[in-house]
């Protein structure tokens, strides 16, 4: 339930200008829009250009990559993560996307409403072997494909 006094009272205090909100909206419904359209390409099978492109290529800008670190979710999550970042985690990237977004190889989703599951989910996932950002890289890639728990909207 939202709560009208505590929202004008944190846009007063932050000196927030209504064009800055509806700016953040909108790269809230764009980046979102293309975490779904990655969904869905990950549903038709395992393909690193997904996830990674090099600049010569015609899919970088279509790449999760780009959008972590380019795209509209720089802007509202990013995590510091370079190309190089990218390069060496994602020829392992099948595995570990596999675990945190099991739909890709026709699982069942991760039930994170069952403490269990999100503690074995959490524990498990640094146990991937990821050069540079061992922590920030599963975290990004966990808060990217499940960012409403992840993210929880406040």
């Amino acid at each position: 339930m939202l709560d009208i006094n505590r929202l004008i009272k944190a846009i007063l205090i932050a000196n927030i200008d209504y064009p800055k909100i509806n700016e953040i909206e909108v790269l809230a419904v764009e980046s979102n829009r293309i975490r779904e359209l990655t969904k869905e390409r990950l549903l038709n099978g395992f393909d690193p250009v997904i996830f990674y492109a090099p600049l010569d290529d015609p899919a970088r800008e279509a790449s999760l990559f780009y959008q972590l670190v380019y795209g509209p979710e720089s802007k509202l999550a990013g995590a510091g993560l370079w190309e190089s970042h990218f390069q060496t985690v994602f020829p392992q990237s099948e595995q570990v996307i596999s675990y945190i977004y099991p739909q890709m190889i026709g699982e069942p989703g991760w039930d994170f409403e069952d403490d269990n599951n999100l503690s074995r989910f959490c524990n498990r996932i640094f146990n991937f072997t990821i050069p540079n950002y061992v922590e920030v890289m599963p975290i990004r890639l966990a808060s990217y494909f499940h960012q409403d728990y992840f993210f929880p909207n406040i």
